[in-house]
Order: structure tokens, then sequence, then C-alpha cells
């Protein structure tokens, strides 16, 4: 291709320029021109631009692509930070308040914020020292008094305060606090008068004037006015109006109201009671120990004796008075019990089939066989040749001479079918 100006060459599009593209450069040390591959022009022409000349609306940032390391130290002024734009998340720990169990020091800036964690006192820092604060309306000082009968003391340690009180020495024995006793006034310390205690009522507690009725005062002290020679075997005592016991003796039997019959009182032993010198009461009958059958009994219901039964103490009974229970067979006379009395069947069962006997010796009579039979214990034994035993069953050639003594001809009949009961 023939040698063209450089405005005579085809134009290249910036998309397609690729890093290994050539461009002619004059090397003015050389004084020739050279070629350059765009990576190495770009690559090495940004470090040979003078300072300041790129102005910044020239200049597109990518998102994130300025990190920490690239900023000069205290390169951000107060002034391009934007207002509110520094958020809590952005903060460090302690970064408002220095959590310390020692203040340092000194603080890191003026107006800085330490919390002694030690006492929970907060210090701010003024610039040369930290200074204590408070919350608006906190005490500043406590002071105390020990002017008139109360005393305030006041004791500091730390930042905890105690406030003790304490009250003056009286100046004489029975003495209180209180107001003047018949007016408002100053409280002082005086002894108690009459006229401070109220008067009291039904249900109120209240002061007293000892003034007789029963009562006396023996110096400082209240007891009855009523003396009387002191015994403890009195049971029964004169007492005045007011209650007070005046006299006393013992009590004798008359003094006792007598027992009615439907009021307690006293009562005397009668007949077949007595009363022994410790007044224990007893019967005066007596009779032996011993479980009896039979007792006889005294005109007071007391028992006086005691034996056991005879038969002559039973009277005659009759047998309709039996309900329950069986008369043992012995209890029975030889030849008392009638046929009227045996009940039907109790001698012999009667029936086509064989029953069950009710005890040895007991007959059974079948009336269709005319057979009689008696229960041995195990079985019913046929009794001898009864009516049924025999019967017709042909005829038997048994005539003199010229018999032949055989069975001439057979009847119908047969033996019945219970013929060999009981074998």
């Amino acid at each position: 291709m023939a040698d063209l100006r450089i405005s005579e060459l085809t134009a290249l599009a910036g998309a397609n320029l690729a890093s290994g593209d050539l461009l002619p450069i004059v090397d003015v040390s050389a004084s020739e021109t050279k070629k350059i591959t765009v990576t190495d022009m770009v690559g090495n022409a940004t470090t040979l631009i003078a300072d300041a000349t790129i102005p910044s609306a020239k200049i597109l940032f990518g998102a994130g692509s300025i990190v920490a390391a690239s900023l000069a130290t205290d390169a951000v002024t107060t002034a391009k930070i934007q207002n509110d734009a520094v958020t809590a998340a952005k903060l460090a720990d302690e970064s408002t308040v220095d959590l310390v169990t020692t203040l340092p020091a000194s603080g890191a800036f003026t107006g800085q914020i330490a919390l002694d964690t030690d006492d929970d006192n907060a210090y701010i820092w003024d610039g040369s020292a930290w200074v204590s604060f408070k919350a608006a309306g906190s005490v500043g000082s406590v002071v105390g008094s020990t002017a008139g009968t109360i005393n305030i003391v006041v004791s500091t340690s730390g930042n905890q305060v105690t406030i003790s009180a304490t009250l003056d020495n009286t100046s004489a024995a029975g003495q209180f606090l209180a107001g003047p006793s018949a007016s408002a006034g100053a409280v002082s310390y005086r002894t108690i008068a009459g006229g401070d205690l109220p008067a009291p009522t039904t249900s109120a507690r209240g002061g007293v004037a000892i003034n007789g009725e029963g009562l006396r005062m023996d110096g400082a002290v209240l007891e009855i006015d009523n003396d009387v020679a002191a015994n403890v075997t009195y049971g029964l005592v004169t007492y005045n109006a007011k209650g007070l016991v005046t006299n006393g003796r013992t009590i004798i039997s008359s003094d006792l109201p007598a027992a009615t019959s439907s009021a307690k009182g006293a009562v005397i032993p009668g007949t077949g009671l007595s009363v022994d010198g410790s007044g224990n009461l007893n019967h005066t009958n007596s009779a032996t120990a011993g479980t009896y059958t039979k007792v006889t009994v005294d005109s007071q219901g007391h028992v006086s004796s005691g034996a056991t039964l005879a038969d002559t103490d039973l009277p005659n009974h009759s047998a309709a008075l039996l309900t329950s229970g069986t008369l043992d067979v012995a209890r029975l006379g030889a030849n008392t019990v009638p046929g009227s009395k045996l009940a039907n069947y109790a001698v012999s069962k009667i029936g086509e089939t064989q029953p069950t006997a009710d005890h040895i010796g007991q007959f059974f009579f079948n009336p269709l066989s005319r057979d009689l039979f008696l229960w041995d214990g195990n079985v019913f034994q046929p009794i001898g040749i009864s009516v049924g035993e025999i019967v017709f069953a042909g005829t038997f050639d048994a005539s003199a001479g010229g018999g032949t003594g055989l069975v001439a001809s057979l009847g119908r009949q047969r033996l019945p079918a219970n013929r060999h009961l009981g074998r």
C-alpha cells in the first residue's frame, strides 16, 4: 500500500479499539516517527499529565471505587460531611461517652463525656479538666443543723450522703416531747400532766381519776379498797353492791337445794344405798359374783341371789310354737307314727319308669307290668313272682302218655319290656 497521510487513513471506530492497536508517535529525542500500542500509550501517558490539569467534571468514579486507603489522613473536613449524614451505625463504641473505671488524664476533645462505672458518676472534659455534672433539679449539697431539740447530722462518703437525726437529752426524769398541755405552742420536753390524757369512753382508753367506789391508791399502786381475812377454803361468800367479797364461810348441807324429779340438787342415800366418810355412794345389798340363768330381785330392783335353770322352771309349750328346725327321731316314741301321718309315696314309689329312691327299703310298683321292687341302697331288687311275671306265650303239650313235652304253638304275647328292671 502506498504511503498516505494520516488524515487519509481509514478511520477506526472507538468500539473496535484493541489493546494491541498501534499509534504513530514522534520520538523527539531520536528525531524519528515510531509506533506505540494503545495500552502503552494510555498507561504511561497518565503519569506525564501535569498536576491540577484534569477537571473533576472529566473524572467518573464508579460506586465504591475509592477505598479508604486512597484518602489522605484528615482529608475529609467537617464542611465536606453532609448535615445529619452520620448515623448511629457509623459511630464507634464510646465515641459519645467514654466508659472508664478511672478517668483518663485528659479528654480526647473538649465536650467529651466520660462515665466512671465504679461509682456511676458522669464527667465532661472542659478542655483542661474533668468536671462532674448533674441533672437539673439535683441536690448540690445537704446541710445539717444541731439547733433546737432535734439534731440533724450529715456525713458524705464519695457520692453517698447519710443523714442522721438525734434528740437532745431531757433535763429531768419523766419528760417527753410535747406541746403545751392546755393550748397550742412550741414543742419541748416536759412531764406528763393530767390534762394530756383524754377521758375514757366505753370504746376508747383514756385517763381516769381514782375516787373511791371500791378502788384506792396505795402510793403508786392501784388496789381494791376492801380488806378481808385471806382464806382459800371458803366456798360461800358475801359480796356488796360493787361486787366486792366482804365475808365468806364453808358450804354446809343446808346451803344446798333438795333435788327433785325435774331439777338437780343435793340428795340423801335411801334404802339400799349408803355414803362412806369419803363421800362414796355404795349399794348396801350384796350377792355372790357369778353367771346365772335365773336371779332373785328385791323390792329396790337389786339382784340378791342367783341360780341355774331347772326343768321345772320351763312352762309347757304347744308344738304349734315350733316354727323352724327339725325334731331328732329319738324324740319320737315307738309305734307313735300312724299310717295317717305318712306322706304319699313315703312307703312305695309308683310309676312306669324307675324313680330315684328316697331311702333304703322303699318300694317301687310298676302298675303297667304289676312288678314290685325294693331299694337295697344300690338297685331296685324284684320281689318274688308277682302278677305279670308269668305270661301266656303259647301251647305246651304235657298230656300223659301221648304227650310230646314240646311247645305245640306260640302266642303273640311277650314279656313286658321292663321284665328284668333292676337286675
